[in-house]
């Protein structure tokens, strides 16, 4: 029976110790104003930090040494500091709620500026209290701190030496701080120094036409930033592939072989690099693959030699298709000649990627008239091979 009576006291005094740990109140920033976005601050506004307090300690706080300072690692400085109450704390529940700092005007000219302390609540803090307390506004920052940046974090008060709460009974807490939190000061006015032109690639092409894009990346600084480069899709080709120093030009080309007719497809360019307000930026790429009058056919057939076909149906009315394979990416010329070997229509002028390819001629002249029946030619050029066929128009 006494082994059973110390293991529950054990247990009970444990769950005690438990609960004393966790509560201790917590001190936290609810909102911060004056902001560009999530983790920057604009120029030329005020930046206003709302603290919220919450009492979890089950007790009445009497009296509080938490400090605050709002400080610049790198050197940024801002007009002014100002401090107040908020939510359902008034004014006058504050005793001696005031602003020090090492340079003795809090104009956040060094590191260790406006440190706030030496709050007593005169009233208490009531238990379950949970709202808006305080706030600390600064400012403005001028455009000439872009970049730099500025932080709100916890201080020890001196002269206790401590951040903790104060309950009846001399009961110390030791709240719980989110801190710190760090903002990069921006000027929305400010232009970028790494610049890509064009800002967005965009091809509109025939399956089997060679394309490519230059993006010239420069630094207006002209101070030579260097980059490197990602992308995720391999119709896309970019060069030089991972990294540059500015100024630097990019060139975007596509694996045609991989691109479906109709089909359009999108990547991104990302440039990565040490300019701290445009890093990484995006160069949006896509490309939209149109029909061609010249068509693979054979499906993913590499051809090994240079081939044309005799046409089909040959003699024909008013139809016919002509048939050639590639063995390597070249340059492709077929024309049709009539028996004075005059050119009568060029169908074909354009470079081709490796593969089997036809043709469809409606017996029609480059002007789009009909021909009259009779014998015409029709001959390819492609790198170092030629060859002529013979085809018959039969009306």
């Amino acid at each position: 029976m006494k082994v059973k009576l110390i293991i529950a006291a054990l247990s009970l005094m444990a769950f005690l110790a438990g609960s004393a740990f966790t509560q201790h109140g917590v001190v936290s920033v609810e909102e911060v104003t004056g902001l560009w976005n999530t983790d920057s601050v604009k120029t030329n506004e005020e930046i206003r930090f709302l603290l919220r307090v919450t009492n979890n300690t089950g007790e009445i706080i009497t009296g509080v040494a938490n400090g605050f300072r709002v400080y610049s690692p790198d050197g940024a400085e801002w007009a002014t500091t100002i401090d107040d109450t908020t939510g359902t704390i008034g004014k006058a529940q504050f005793d001696g709620f005031f602003i020090v700092d090492a340079h003795s005007v809090p104009t956040g000219s060094g590191a260790d500026t406006c440190g706030f302390g030496g709050i007593a609540f005169s009233a208490g803090l009531p238990v379950n209290f949970d709202d808006t307390a305080y706030t600390i506004t600064i400012g403005p920052i001028e455009s000439n701190y872009h970049t730099k940046t500025i932080c709100l974090d916890s201080s020890l008060y001196l002269p206790s030496g401590v951040w903790k709460w104060a309950a009846l009974g001399s009961v110390d807490y030791f709240p719980d701080w989110d801190g710190p939190h760090c903002y990069t000061v921006h000027d929305p006015d400010a232009k970028p120094s790494f610049v890509a032109d064009p800002t967005e690639v965009s091809w509109d092409l025939d399956q089997v036409q060679p394309a490519n894009v230059e993006i010239e990346i420069t630094d207006t600084d002209g101070g030579g930033i260097s980059f490197t480069l990602a992308k995720s899709q391999d119709w896309l080709v970019i060069d030089p592939e991972l990294e540059g120093t500015t100024p630097q030009t990019i060139i975007c080309s596509l694996v045609v072989d991989n691109l479906e007719t109709g089909e359009t497809y999108f990547d991104t360019i990302w440039v990565t690099s040490d300019d701290a307000y445009n890093s990484p930026f995006a160069v949006p790429c896509s490309v939209h693959v149109t029909a061609s009058g010249v068509e693979l056919y054979g499906g993913d057939s590499r051809p090994t030699s240079f081939t044309l076909s005799q046409n089909y149906p040959n003699p024909f009315n008013p139809r016919t298709q002509i048939r050639f394979d590639l063995p390597v990416r070249t340059h492709v010329n077929l024309v049709v000649y009539n028996v004075l070997g005059q050119r009568v229509n060029t169908l074909v002028d354009e470079v081709l990627s490796r593969g089997q390819y036809v043709v469809d001629w409606d017996g029609a002249d480059q002007g789009g008239s009909a021909v009259s029946s009779g014998i015409y030619f029709y001959r390819i050029e492609a790198e170092t091979f030629t060859e002529t066929r013979k085809m018959v128009l039969l009306k």
